[in-house]
């Protein structure tokens, strides 16, 4: 995963964890649904075409979707019954 200065926002080069412009810590880029690593300066996704707060919104419903979807298969479920309409 690319990272960034959180100080002067520029790519990781030299150590992972510092900046070796300004000595600012590093951080992990965030990304968009469709994969895409995003810069502070992007509007929008290079990839997909999508505004950048969509984008991350998306990314973020889509992780906890897929949370909510094993917390119900592997641990609700069991312990309440399967509906008779639920299909696997």
């Amino acid at each position: 995963m690319a990272k960034r200065c959180s100080s002067c926002n520029q790519p990781a080069a030299g150590s992972p964890n510092f900046c070796s412009n300004c000595g600012g810590k590093m951080i992990p880029l965030p990304r968009c649904v469709c994969g895409r690593e995003l810069w502070r300066s992007d509007n929008n996704c290079d990839r997909c075409g999508r505004p950048k707060e969509i984008g991350l919104q998306l990314r973020k419903d889509l992780q906890n979707a897929r949370a909510n979807k094993f917390i119900w298969q592997w641990i609700i479920y069991p312990l309440i019954g399967w509906p008779s309409n639920l299909t696997i």
